[in-house]
């Protein structure tokens, strides 16, 4: 899978981009994959303080675009 940038959108109004080929969003926490379906080191967030995560556009593959939090 090619890299994508994804912006994460944080409570209280941060925002960051990373890029990952994929994420995750567990009970544990939100994590972000390489090319090689490895997790990306470091890149653990809380997934209590995380609003959004969203790609530059939707999947080629047609799965699930990003993540809001409901």
């Amino acid at each position: 899978m090619a890299l994508r940038t994804y912006t994460v959108y944080l409570e209280g109004g941060a925002a960051f981009s990373l890029k990952a080929s994929r994420f995750d969003v567990t009970s544990e926490g939100v994590f972000f994959f390489d090319e090689q379906n490895h997790p990306l080191v470091d890149t653990f967030i809380d997934p209590k303080s995380v609003i959004a995560v969203l790609p530059p556009t939707p999947t080629p593959e047609g799965g699930s675009a990003g993540f809001i939090r409901a």
